[in-house]
């Protein structure tokens, strides 16, 4: 193929062109193609927001600086070094300013900060693809960006709400027997968890809830996940994690419904989000934070052998307890027989067995004479108390049968009185019994009334229905529902699946 140019004497020549490239000289082509017809003189602005920032040492003093240019969705890979990394450190073109002594790299290039970069734009090749870049060598700030202003003003409303306060927080349960894990299948985040989860406690059950940890529509699908875990049965407490990333892949972390759900969850929620230096809204509302998901294990369960330690050490101070008890209880009968000895027991009994034999001889020497003279005392005794029961036996006889005669009439009247008393308790009793069960009577109906006016089953067998979405909110208005929409009426007897084919609202 041939073009025609016009030559020096007014006439048309032909410039040959080439029409089979190697890879290498079509990747120059281009490169120059750019480099002419891209912004001025070779140079080029761009305005964007800084993404993620990572700096690459090559050699002590000789740092080269890759960021990204965001905004909305699309990015611009970024770089700076050598030469062109002093001057974006040490002076901004576009203001004409000289900073000394120079600026850090961390002070230039603030994550969603928005920015004016000045640069060229140039190509490179990285595993085998070929890529453009824009090759930096001043950076001007235009404020804050417009991220890091709505994280802002989140974390403030946030923080109003109380989603930040310690007052609410709760403390883990100690080596939980049932967990939630929250996080993502891909990555060696997962194994680096349960590989420190697999020699801790005392045996639990995990249940995975596997969910997307960067992008688009993450933080939503992490918070749906978090309030299935809350609602689960027996689950004691729910565990946020994902390995280290840039600001980027972090972003999700500060969604709001995200925030939300941890802070509604009913079961405490430990959150181990990135390094140690990463802080998002759901490390800030999470019941407690992990500075790794490694520490979130540490954290959850106690190491097995500090556990078996625990144990050994309280069976090494009952041993030694048990071998003081029988060290005081041998010295204790020890002493005792010592005592024993001393008094000797024998002897005493032998002794006190003399003097009972002493005593009992002087007993039955007293014992007989006792016995002479008690018989004559009763010898005489005998003929009084015959001459006494002689005279007493007549007037005893009249005296026990008026007592008699006056018993048997005060039982008589004391029965009587007892039972008119009975018979007026009975009475009363039986009445207030009646009176009892009489007012709570007219008190159930009284509520089984009320029951059935506020009861929303009223309207039902009235012919009303109850209209419920998919997601089994009640429909109100003709603006909760759209045509094609599902939806579950109850009636009195069941419920009856329809699909909304028309919404009209009514004229007032």
């Amino acid at each position: 193929m041939h073009t025609s140019m016009p030559s020096r004497h007014g006439g048309v020549r032909l410039v040959p062109q080439q029409l089979v490239y190697s890879v290498a000289q079509l990747n120059r082509a281009i490169h120059g193609s750019i480099v002419r017809s891209v912004g001025s003189a070779g140079l080029v602005l761009v305005r964007g927001e800084v993404g993620s920032v990572r700096v690459s040492t090559l050699a002590p003093g000789r740092d080269m600086v890759f960021f990204t240019l965001r905004e909305g969705e699309e990015c611009l890979s970024c770089v700076s070094y050598g030469r062109s990394l002093h001057m974006l450190l040490t002076c901004d073109r576009q203001t004409g300013e000289v900073f000394e002594p120079a600026r850090t790299i961390q002070e230039v290039l603030v994550p969603e900060r928005r920015v004016i970069c000045e640069g060229m734009i140039g190509t490179y090749t990285r595993k085998g693809m070929s890529l453009f870049q824009l090759n930096v060598h001043s950076v001007t700030d235009c404020g804050a960006g417009d991220r890091l202003r709505e994280l802002r003003l989140l974390k403030d409303k946030l923080l109003k709400l109380g989603y930040f306060s310690e007052e609410r927080k709760r403390p883990l349960p100690v080596n939980p027997q049932r967990v939630a894990l929250v996080t993502s299948l891909k990555g060696a985040v997962i194994h680096d968890f349960l590989r420190n989860a697999e020699d801790r406690g005392l045996g639990f059950r995990l249940r995975l809830y596997p969910v997307r940890v960067q992008g688009e529509g993450a933080g939503l699908e992490m918070a749906q996940a978090i309030a299935r875990a809350g609602r689960e049965e027996g689950i004691e407490v729910v565990v946020l994690i994902r390995g280290g990333g840039s600001e980027d892949d972090l972003a999700c972390f500060n969604d709001e419904a995200l925030a939300r759900a941890i802070f509604e969850c009913p079961v405490p929620v430990l959150a181990g989000i990135g390094h140690e230096v990463d802080f998002s809204l759901a490390d800030l509302t999470a019941d407690v934070r992990a500075s790794t998901p490694t520490k979130a294990a540490q954290m959850l369960w106690t190491p097995r052998q500090a556990l078996e330690d625990e144990v050994r050490e309280v069976a090494d101070r009952a041993r030694w307890a048990g071998l003081q008890l029988v060290a005081r209880s041998s010295e204790a009968l020890r002493q005792t027989g010592q005592m024993l000895r001393v008094l000797s027991p024998q002897n005493r009994w032998l002794e006190q067995q003399r003097q009972v034999e002493e005593v009992r001889r002087r007993l039955v020497v007293a014992g007989r004479r006792l016995c002479d003279k008690a018989q004559q005392d009763v010898s005489q005794l005998g003929q009084a108390c015959a001459r006494s029961l002689t005279l007493a036996g007549s007037l005893a006889g009249q005296e026990v049968a008026t007592l008699s005669l006056q018993l048997r009439r005060a039982g008589t009247d004391l029965v009587h009185r007892q039972g008119l008393a009975s018979d007026l308790c009975t009475r009363d009793l039986v009445r207030a019994g009646q009176d009892f069960v009489e007012r709570r009577a007219r008190a159930v109906e009284r509520l089984r009334l009320e029951v059935e006016a506020v009861s929303p089953l009223g309207p039902l067998k009235r012919g009303f229905a109850l209209i419920q979405d998919a997601e089994g909110h009640v429909v109100r208005s003709v603006q909760d529902v759209q045509p094609g929409a599902q939806v579950h009426m109850a009636v009195e007897d069941g419920t009856i699946a329809a699909t909304v084919t028309d919404t009209r609202p009514r004229e007032i």
